[in-house]
This record gives C-alpha cells, sequence and structure tokens, in this order.
C-alpha cells in the first residue's frame, strides 16, 4: 500500500466513524503540507487526499471543517496552489457529466431576501460553470436559508432563471426567485484585478448570466434596488 493510500485510510477510518473528531480530521490533514514526514506527498496526492476524505462525509467536512481547513491550508500553501487544490476537487467530484469550468475570478458577493438576513462570502474563488456558479471563500450568514445543499464543496450560487440582471460600477446584479421570493445576488469583482481585467470579466459573466435569463421577468416593471 502506498504512503498516501496509508495516509487516506487513517483519514477515512476517522471521518467515518459514528462521532468523528473535526480536530483530528483538522489536524491531521494541515499536517499534510505542515510537517516534515508528509512532505514526500505531492501535490496531486495532496489534493486527492483532501477530495477523498472530504467525499467520505461531505456535510460534516462543510459544516465542521470547510472554514478553519480553508483559512489555515491557505496560509500553508499559499491562494493559487489553494484555487488550484478546489479545482482539481470541483472537477473530479461534483461536476456532472459534461459540465466544465469555463472560467474563474476573485470577488465577494451578497445574497439576499427581503425580510431574512442576508449570506455574504468574501475572500472568495469563485467558478463559473457552463451550468452553475460556485464560490469558495469565507461565509458569514444562514446559507440553508438560501440553498439547502451543503453537502457540495463549496456554495453553489443559483443562476437559473435569473432576472433583473445589471451591472452597477464594478458589481453585477440579479435576482433569482427562492422559496417564492425575490433573492438578490451582488457579485463584487476584487479590486485587485486590474481595470482591463475587471472588465473582461464582468463581460464573459454577463454573457453567461444572460443565457440564464428568464424571460417571464424580462417586462415586469423594475423595483428599487435593495443593494443601493
Amino acid at each position: 500500500m502506498s504512503f498516501s493510500n496509508q495516509v487516506l485510510n487513517l483519514l477515512k477510518e476517522e471521518i467515518e466513524r459514528p462521532k468523528p473528531s473535526s480536530s483530528k480530521i483538522l489536524n491531521s490533514l494541515l499536517d499534510l503540507r505542515g510537517k516534515a514526514e508528509f512532505q514526500q506527498l505531492s501535490d496531486s496526492e495532496l489534493f486527492n487526499i483532501v477530495g477523498e476524505t472530504f467525499n467520505s462525509k461531505p456535510g460534516f467536512f462543510m459544516k465542521k471543517l470547510y472554514k478553519s481547513f480553508r483559512s489555515k491550508m491557505g496560509k500553508l500553501i499559499g491562494d493559487e496552489k489553494l484555487k488550484e487544490m478546489e479545482k482539481f476537487i470541483l472537477e473530479k467530484y461534483y461536476l456532472h457529466e459534461g459540465e466544465k469550468i469555463l472560467f474563474e475570478l476573485k470577488g465577494s458577493l451578497v445574497q439576499n431576501r427581503k425580510m431574512t438576513e442576508p449570506i455574504f462570502i468574501t475572500s472568495a474563488s469563485i467558478f463559473f460553470t457552463n451550468e452553475r456558479m460556485i464560490a469558495q471563500g469565507k461565509l458569514k450568514g444562514p446559507y440553508n436559508r438560501y440553498i439547502p445543499n451543503v453537502a457540495f464543496y463549496g456554495y453553489e450560487i443559483p443562476i437559473k432563471n435569473n432576472f433583473r440582471l445589471r451591472r452597477v460600477r464594478n458589481n453585477i446584479r440579479y435576482r433569482v426567485m427562492v422559496d417564492g421570493k425575490q433573492s438578490e445576488v451582488n457579485l463584487k469583482i476584487a479590486l485587485e484585478e486590474s481595470q482591463a481585467n475587471r472588465e473582461e470579466n464582468i463581460n464573459r459573466l454577463f454573457e453567461m448570466l444572460i443565457k440564464e435569463t428568464s424571460e417571464e421577468f424580462q417586462s415586469k416593471p423594475e423595483e428599487d434596488d435593495e443593494f443601493s
């Protein structure tokens, strides 16, 4: 049995227990880049171990581990390598047949319904596929009130049947229906991007979102913006 498989088996044994220890699993994952004895693991082996561990109990991982793991692992391997790992896990385990990541960018977003506490995802890597938008970042707010799937690596942001799609400076805003109520998504491109890159990303995002725009809402009168 290879060294990486031995490490993976120990992690899966712990996470598959009836009451797994989140601290033990987190520390074991961080040790893969924090301790000298694990430096023989290649990046692909590391990504695979993280992905297989997550895939063993995704709901538990997202609720108990994801926030701390992403923050601490990012400090060990850097933002670019972290994004590479996230992309690897999404492509190997969670994209549908025929689904492809078309482009990605850094930014933040807020999703809000009237009379409901909004969610914020900051310091985010945002992946756009031919079917959906996926955010990896720091979450604040009751995610399950907007999108109930917590057994997914990252956060799925709805784009299907969107309406009131528009640009406000370097932000893109649109609305979707969630449980019969309008929910507004406000996506902001990171300021670290050059203006030229922001313009290119905004244009690409518009092209993607307009394909998912609902004709049903196009002729309805506009309401005041919730984020103005």
